[in-house]
């Protein structure tokens, strides 16, 4: 998907269809038609050159199909709603404001090149972490994986950016266009001391503090992994409990005292945090 700038579904699904094509020829009117449980293999070809419209059912199952992130998925259904005939002209208007939004949301607060660094870095330790998923697979096949078994998954050219950082650690071989990773735990061939830890620690850092400036649609993680001593550790651990306190008394008065309450948000935080010596 190249943004949010379509205001017809199916003209999204036809880049999807071309893009797909282009990275698997084995990409087919018949092989989407078959996924989507349809009987005539040309039915999408109409979709997408804007002769017919989907079912909601098939509709559904063609977000499935094309693998989309959350974000994208709800940018998908707008567009669906919008090229409904039966929307009334008011429901329209809205959507059509609800989009522009969007659009301009995606187009503002862009990762850096500086940032796209340090997430390379961050998805390098996740593909290691699960390496049992990756090991003998394509970069297309991993970045597939990927998508559907990250949290913090924006796109593949991330993912990408994890194996090279991989590969300049030699961390993961790549033989013939197939990555091999190494089944022992990540930090076996980093030294404690050693000058990746501590570039791991300052990458972190930087990425933590970068996060709490982002917008809370771009906020895509929720914990951040830094090295402390056995004094900060236990200071920690008590700031730590003393705001969890505090959080967990004042949310019993607040909600003790419904009529001051415009709005109930759930808010879920780590109250033990991970520790590893």
């Amino acid at each position: 998907m190249q943004g949010f700038q379509y205001l017809d579904y199916r003209e999204a699904l036809a880049d999807w269809f071309w893009q797909s094509k282009e990275k698997n020829p084995k990409m087919s009117f018949r092989f989407v038609a078959k996924h989507l449980g349809l009987s005539a293999p040309n039915h999408f070809h109409l979709v997408i050159m804007k002769k017919r419209h989907m079912s909601q059912k098939t509709f559904a199952r063609m977000l499935k199909l094309a693998r989309y992130d959350a974000r994208q998925m709800h940018f998908m259904r707008m567009l669906f709603r919008l090229n409904t005939k039966s929307l009334v002209e008011e429901e329209k208007q809205k959507l059509l404001r609800e989009l522009e939004e969007l659009r301009l949301q995606s187009t503002a607060n862009q990762p850096t090149d500086q940032h796209l660094g340090i997430l390379g870095h961050t998805f390098a330790w996740y593909l290691k972490s699960g390496s049992f998923m990756f090991d003998g697979k394509t970069e297309d096949e991993i970045c597939k994986i990927v998508a559907v078994s990250c949290p913090f998954y924006r796109g593949d050219e991330e993912v990408r950016l994890g194996l090279g950082k991989l590969i300049e650690n030699n961390m993961v071989e790549k033989i013939d266009g197939i990555y091999y990773f190494d089944t022992n735990n990540v930090t076996t061939k980093w030294d404690f001391d050693s000058e990746q830890i501590k570039q791991h620690h300052r990458n972190n850092l930087v990425l933590a503090n970068e996060a709490l400036s982002w917008p809370l649609d771009k906020r895509f993680f929720s914990n951040v992994t830094v090295q402390c001593d056995e004094d900060m550790h236990a200071k920690i651990i008590q700031d730590i409990r003393n705001f969890c306190i505090q959080v967990l008394a004042e949310s019993d008065k607040k909600i003790l005292s419904p009529q001051d309450c415009k709005k109930v948000i759930s808010l879920n935080f780590v109250m033990f945090p991970y520790f590893e010596f």
